[in-house]
């Protein structure tokens, strides 16, 4: 059994996706995740990224980090500390009426892309055939959209790794489970209590 530590998680995170789902679930209140008295007042996401990349890479090492979502206001200073940690963002017009579209399309062609490259190199190079059976695609989303993106990924035999929220998880993907249970994992973000930044 290989050790966690020799593990490697690439991160695709769906920000925008984060944003519309943590308010609502933040409100309603659980064991896990503290009530907010403002529900949907609060104008800032709720998930710490940082954070959430430490506490799901958990023992595995931090591999690519992508994060997908809106542009921010010029003086957003969290963004402009994603990129100062290596984080690559792929950022889109806030009022643009196709951004969420162009999100989803922009996330699941470069999880194909990463999945296609990594399985094309491993057939000719032993050490990157290694590394490829150590690899898990951490994806954050709840948007069913990209279970097809998803479903190329495991086609290939690269382990994937689905995080949501327990109310927002796409029903597609427990079947998409029930087909690849041995490289298909769906956790909950609900039982990761330090993401979640109630602080704004």
């Amino acid at each position: 059994m290989i050790d966690d530590s020799a593990k490697t998680c690439w991160f695709f995170i769906d920000d925008s996706n984060t944003w519309i789902e943590a308010p609502p679930a933040a409100a309603v209140g659980n064991v896990r995740v503290p009530k907010l008295t403002d529900g949907y007042r609060n104008p800032r996401p709720l998930i710490d990224i940082g954070q959430l990349v430490k506490r799901l890479s958990k023992d595995r090492s931090r591999g690519p980090v992508s994060l997908y979502g809106s542009r921010p206001s010029p003086n957003d200073s969290v963004w402009d500390a994603f990129e100062r940690s290596r984080i690559n963002l792929y950022i889109f017009d806030r009022n643009d009426k196709t951004a969420e579209k162009e999100i989803n399309t922009t996330m699941t062609t470069n999880i194909i892309k990463a999945a296609t490259r990594l399985d094309a190199t491993a057939e000719y190079n032993a050490e990157v055939k290694k590394q490829k059976a150590n690899t898990i695609f951490v994806i954050v989303t709840s948007d069913g959209d990209m279970m097809p993106s998803i479903n190329e990924v495991l086609k290939v035999g690269i382990h994937v790794e689905i995080w949501a929220l327990k109310s927002g998880m796409a029903p597609a993907y427990k079947q998409l489970r029930a087909r690849h249970p041995a490289l298909l994992s769906l956790r909950f973000l609900d039982s990761e209590a330090e993401i979640f930044d109630l602080t704004n």
